[in-house]
Formats: C-alpha cells, structure tokens, sequence
C-alpha cells in the first residue's frame, strides 16, 4: 500500500513537468532519432530517413505540389551530416563502455513554426515583417542553446505553415561516450544526473526540468511579445498555473506519506519495545520456574 501511495506522488510530480513541457509544443519541438528502428515497436524514422526526406524536400518538387522547396539558412545541407551520425553510432559507447543499440539516440532533429496561414502571409506584408524578425530570433536562440552541435536550419513552407527544421549532433568524450551537453538539454540533464549516481525516476525528473526551461526560454527569447498570432501573449500561464496545482498536489502528498511513514515507524517501534517487554518478562518468570524446579527438587 506504501508504494502505490509512493509511485502515485511520483506520477503526479511527472505529469506536472510534461504539462509544462507540451504548453509550446505547437511553435517548438525537438526530438531523437537512431541508426535503426526502436526495438519497442519499431516505427519511430531513422536518422537516414528524417535526412533523407529532407533532402528530398531541398530540390524543386513538381508542378501542383503543395510544399516548396526547402532552403538551407545555415550550416551544411542536411544529407551531408549522414556519415557523422553514421560514426558516432558505431563509435560511440554506453556508460558500461559496450557498443550503442542500433536505437540509441544519435540524432536531434527540431522545428518551429510561424503559426500563420500561407493565404494571409503571402497579403500581409507587417506579417512578413513580424516572420522575418522570428526567424532571426530562432536562429539566435539556436546558436546560443545548442553552439557547435546545432549543424544544420532550414527553411521550409508546407500547405499549413513556414517553419525552420534544425538538426544537432553531439559531440564524443575522451571515453567515446555521447556528450550531450550542446546538443539536447534534457539529455545532458539525464546524463548529468546518471553521473551523479541518481536513480532512473531521479534521472527522468532532471531531463523533463530541463526541457521545461528550455521551452521557457524559447517562449521569453522568441516569442512571447509576438502577439496574438502566437495566441495569448500570457500563453505559459494555463500550463503553469496546472503546474504548480499539481506540484502543490504532489507535495502534500508527498507530506502526507512521509506523516504515514512515521506514524507507522512510530508504531513499530512500540510494538518492539512491547514485544521486547514481554520477552524480558517470560525470561524472568522462566528462571523464577526453574529456581522454583531447584528448590523443590
């Protein structure tokens, strides 16, 4: 009963830090992706496909397709990080020093979106100007998150909306391992936190801690006076105010089992020194039995 009551508290505090997390999922994502198939269920895209697609949207499409050409705003065409994903997946170790899993993570891949329809962007010429002053914003806040890992941004216009797609690598230590700490921020996090001799649960709290600042500052460096083409300039505010109710709701909870666990300590304490009371008392009638057995013998 202990530990359903633990594990629920656990639940409640994780599911307070995804609600902070998703609130800007719309404007900015990132992800990872491996070598091969997760072996879970083995539909996530590889690294060579999420490239591969985007290289395929970089060269002119056909006539009466809806998206256009991807343009390539900074760094290396996205095909050509292939070959160094390639190498750090065979290179690369775990913390036991053995060889990656085909679906380790080896790639992060990331957009964001400029929320307006091509039908308005392309009449609106303030909107073109607001686009242009976001998209250097971005590029600004992805050379100041992710430094040298951050390899490629793109340009891209599909039917819905503009967005950049960026994609980072890390980096190798001196033990071959990944070294995230450019390239994901809750990886580094997790990373971070396994170095330090944290558990899995404690591991997990420290990556979704740093996903949620890490959107924070997205949210304060891009858009948060961009107006209501974002939606409500206070859009973090929904999020965090669940945050914080479930935050509070975990931590009385938390405040409530640690009062059950003492009271229960409390409790088994007594019944040891109860028990500890008896034992001393049978002893003593015992010899006065067997005093008694003497005497009489």
């Amino acid at each position: 009963m202990l530990w359903t009551q633990i594990k629920s508290a656990a639940m409640i505090v994780a599911s307070a830090s995804l609600e902070a997390v998703v609130g800007l999922k719309q404007f900015m994502r990132i992800d990872t992706f491996a070598h091969s198939p997760r072996q879970v269920d083995g539909k996530r895209a590889t690294v060579s496909e999420v490239l591969g697609e985007m290289a395929h949207a970089s060269v002119a499409v056909s006539e009466g397709a809806k998206d256009e050409p991807a343009e390539l705003v900074q760094g290396a065409a996205p095909q050509s990080l292939a070959p160094e994903a390639e190498r750090l997946a065979t290179t690369a170790v775990n913390s036991a020093g053995q060889k990656l899993h085909g679906d380790a993570a080896i790639l992060v891949a990331g957009v964001a979106s400029f929320p307006v329809e091509p039908r308005i962007f392309e009449r609106d010429v303030i909107e073109q100007e607001v686009y242009g002053f976001w998209r250097v914003r971005v590029v600004s806040w992805l050379h100041d998150t992710f430094g040298l890992s951050l390899k490629c941004v793109v340009e891209r216009q599909d039917e819905h909306y503009r967005r950049l797609h960026f994609f980072a690598l890390p980096s190798l230590t001196n033990d071959l391992r990944l070294d995230w700490r450019r390239a994901h921020p809750g990886l580094a996090a997790k990373q971070r936190a396994e170095q330090a001799g944290a558990n899995k649960q404690e591991q997990e709290r420290e990556y979704w801690s740093a996903m949620r600042r890490m959107n924070g500052q997205f949210y304060e460096r891009v858009i948060k006076d961009l107006g209501p083409r974002f939606g409500d300039a206070n859009l973090e505010k929904p999020a965090r105010k669940k945050t914080k109710r479930l935050e509070s709701q975990a931590s009385e909870r938390e405040r409530r089992l640690e009062a059950t666990v003492e009271k229960v300590s409390a409790e088994l304490e007594t019944e040891r020194e109860q028990s500890r009371t008896r034992q001393t008392q049978l002893d003593q009638a015992l010899k006065r039995l067997a005093a008694a057995e003497r005497r009489a013998r």
